[in-house]
């Protein structure tokens, strides 16, 4: 035997004896949970005393015991746990010591052991919950792949571009099921390497499992997370991969290519697993709320592959929901930028470049103004700015506040502008012939997908790669696929519809009684007020807007009402009716005749109150169909709420809706915010801000409402309904 070897059998065998030494000192000093451990194990006091008392095993502190929240198990498995609770409470005691000896005593509730018991149960139903809407995402040829995660029952799906983009327009996706369902891409963020597919079912009408979108801006250094998805395609029947680890970092910054693509702003840095594979998978809390999309890692490369270092990045749910409308629209995305640069100078972020031409600079900015705050929030430093605004898509409402060199203090509002994406330069070669897959072992459960003839897989994967091409191609921020746009539009719709009660296979107001009689109260700044009734017959399908005279004004007696002031385009305080599909006014007639003339649709949306009668007739009190003629033209925000901004055509005319995202896993709660002919407001109809809808009504009705104007939104009148009433069916006349 050689020196080497046997300095090596000695070092083993040092190592198992103080192995062993440690497990015998563990157990002479520690003891068993709940047993006496000694003196040894005291407090100062009462080693002092010479007391050698039992000591109960400490409780764990509340920060360690309130990471992790109650989780609601399953219903069956829920009804069952409560019945064997029940049925234990309701058990008589035959033997007292043998029920004690099967209960477990009171002293071991905060028992650290049973409390890790206790949370490792709820992590696994977490993981038993969310596990199903893990995607394992492949190209045709079912090589390679990365994950994704499903959002929504219909199929939507979140992952990252640059997993598309090895993978093309369409492909496979493996859900924990075992079946391979095909996907198609809807839209695409190169920029913050994000991407939106949607998986198709293989049942008409089928609904996939989805995840609930957490809150990114919730999660602290510490928290435990949870990483789900298909790390170097290991599970063949494609259940995903659990890694489970701590945030190390949030508001991370990770410069990508070309400074616009693949830039990871403000992102949660995790030790938490991340290897080849997970790329666009989940990142969970312990919750079960999805807080992000995995993408980055760092790795030490080995002789088997790659291999995570404990380094990986993730892209904040909250900037998946700002992208999320203008992802649904099947638009080649931009991420915003104000056009103008801030460096940190004497501890405070000063403006250093800005382009002569930039739409900020003619809102104020210039060289050497003071940033204080972005979005409503104090930036402290540049890189904190660059952080926030790398979360938001073009066109997002920016709001800055800035100091002038004189001390002087204003507020910007304006529409990002679009960061330029290098163009590919070519189309992609021509796809080799697929590799023949490997058969299936007898016995294998796992459902293979369909195998086309290679000449005809072959051309599938060469149309999915130019598909992709053309997608990348395409001008920014245009709908790419015009049919999904619309599916995208009417699937928001629905959501809202649903909240307030209009169904899709009728109008709202298909009901007994079909006429109603809505009477409203207009107020201005200056205390004025006045009001309108509206009559609605959904069997005549007939409108009528008529003006009672001016209420007295509370504070003072000055002057009447003026509605020149609200309404500079003629229609308001004139009586109004639609009837036979066309809208008219009442015009000066001889003697007592009365006289109407028919009002163009575009007259009528020129007018802050023929806005709000043409949405309310199309809309909600008689729509033509269960679902209007909708696009989805992208995001928004209103207030605090990520907005999707919605066009509703007809009559050869439109306007904008705006409406919240809400939770897709719970029961609709969408709210519809805003009206308006343009997305800044600054059409001379303004635009109308709905704050209250009221349900407890005979019928759902906006019963608060604002006039206002442009991106600050500066208020015009407020309109707030006093009473819906059934009234008189209408008359048949003929205009």
């Amino acid at each position: 035997m050689s020196q080497q070897v046997k300095r090596e059998v000695l070092q083993h065998l040092a190592f198992a004896a103080f192995f062993l030494a440690g497990l015998f000192t563990t157990d002479f000093f520690m003891g068993e949970p709940g047993q006496s451990t000694g003196t040894p194990n005291l407090p100062a006091t009462a080693r002092a005393q010479g007391k050698a008392t039992t000591v109960s095993p400490p409780t764990l502190p509340l920060r360690r015991t309130a990471w992790l929240p109650s989780v609601s198990l399953d219903p069956t498995r829920q009804q069952a746990a409560d019945a064997e609770a029940q049925a234990t409470q309701d058990a008589p005691v035959l033997d007292a010591a043998a029920n004690q000896s099967h209960s477990e005593p009171a002293s071991r509730a905060d028992d650290p052991l049973v409390a890790a018991r206790r949370l490792e149960q709820q992590r696994i139903e977490v993981i038993r919950r969310i596990a199903p809407a893990v995607v394992a995402v492949f190209g045709l040829e079912r090589a390679g792949g990365g994950s994704g995660v499903v959002i929504h029952p219909s199929g939507l799906a979140l992952t990252n571009h640059h997993v598309i983009a090895a993978a093309g327009a369409t492909g496979w996706g493996g859900l924990a099921d075992g079946k391979l369902y095909r996907w198609e891409l809807i839209g695409n963020d190169p920029g913050g390497d994000l991407a939106l597919i949607r998986l198709i079912h293989d049942q008409p009408g089928g609904e996939f499992p989805c995840v609930k979108l957490g809150d990114s801006d919730q999660v602290q250094v510490g928290d435990w997370t949870l990483v789900l998805g298909n790390p170097f395609t290991l599970a063949e029947d494609y259940t995903p991969t659990v890694t489970y680890g701590i945030v190390s970092g949030v508001q991370r910054y990770q410069p990508g290519m070309s400074d616009t693509l693949l830039v990871y702003g403000n992102c949660i840095q995790v030790d938490t697993s991340i290897n080849p594979g997970n790329s666009g998978g989940p990142l969970f809390n312990v919750q079960g709320e999805l807080i992000g999309i995995n993408g980055r890692a760092s790795f030490e490369f080995r002789q088997r592959g790659r291999v995570n270092v404990g380094l990986g990045y993730a892209i904040s749910v909250n900037q998946c929901r700002h992208f999320l409308p203008e992802l649904m629209a099947t638009k080649l995305i931009q991420h915003g930028t104000l056009d103008a640069l801030f460096g940190d100078r004497d501890g405070r972020v000063l403006c250093t470049a800005i382009y002569d031409d930039a739409d900020i600079a003619a809102l104020g900015l210039e060289l050497g103004d003071e940033l204080l705050e972005f979005e409503g929030r104090p930036v402290t430093t540049a890189n904190q700015f660059t952080n926030w605004i790398c979360t938001l898509p073009a066109g997002w409402p920016a709001q800055l506040k800035i100091r002038k060199a004189d001390g002087r203090t204003s507020e910007i509002r304006m529409r990002l502008i679009g960061l330029p994406y290098p163009k590919m330069d070519s189309p992609p070669p021509a796809a080799a012939p697929p590799r023949p897959r490997p058969q299936q072992p007898p016995g294998d459960k796992v459902p293979a997908a369909p195998a086309p003839d290679p000449n005809s897989l072959q051309e599938q994967i060469q149309a999915s790669r130019m598909a992709l091409f053309n997608f990348m191609s395409a001008p920014p921020g245009q709908a790419q696929n015009t049919q999904q746009n619309a599916n995208s539009a009417t699937l928001l719709w629905q959501r809202w519809a649903t909240n307030i009660g209009l169904t899709t296979q009728q109008p709202l107001v298909e009901s007994v009684p079909t006429a109603w009689q809505i009477t409203e109260r207009w107020a201005n700044a200056a205390g004025q007020s006045t009001q309108w009734t509206i009559h609605c017959d959904t069997v005549a399908r007939t409108i009528e807007v008529s003006y009672p005279a001016p209420l007295e004004n509370v504070a003072t007696t000055a002057a009447a009402w003026d509605w020149q002031e609200i309404d500079p385009s003629g229609l308001a305080g004139v009586p109004l009716r639609y009837r036979e599909q066309r809208w008219w006014r009442q015009a000066p007639a001889a003697a007592d005749t009365e006289t109407w003339e028919e009002v163009p649709v575009a007259q009528l949306l020129r007018s802050p109150l023929g806005l709000q009668l043409w949405w309310l007739t199309h809309g909600l009190l008689l729509p033509d169909s269960s679902t209007p003629a909708l696009k989805l033209d992208g995001a928004d925000r209103i207030d605090h709420h990520v907005t999707a901004r919605l066009e509703m055509a007809n009559q050869n005319a439109a306007c904008y809706l705006w409406l919240s995202l809400d939770d897709w896993t719970a029961p609709a709660d969408s709210q519809l915010l805003k009206l308006s002919t343009d997305i800044n407001g600054r059409a001379p109809a303004g635009a109308v801000r709905i704050d209250q809808w009221d349900n407890k009504s005979p019928l759902p009705w906006p019963s608060h409402r604002r006039l206002v104007r442009g991106l600050f939104e500066d208020p015009i009148a407020e309109i707030a309904t006093d009473s819906i009433t059934p009234g008189p069916a209408a008359q048949p006349p003929t205009p």
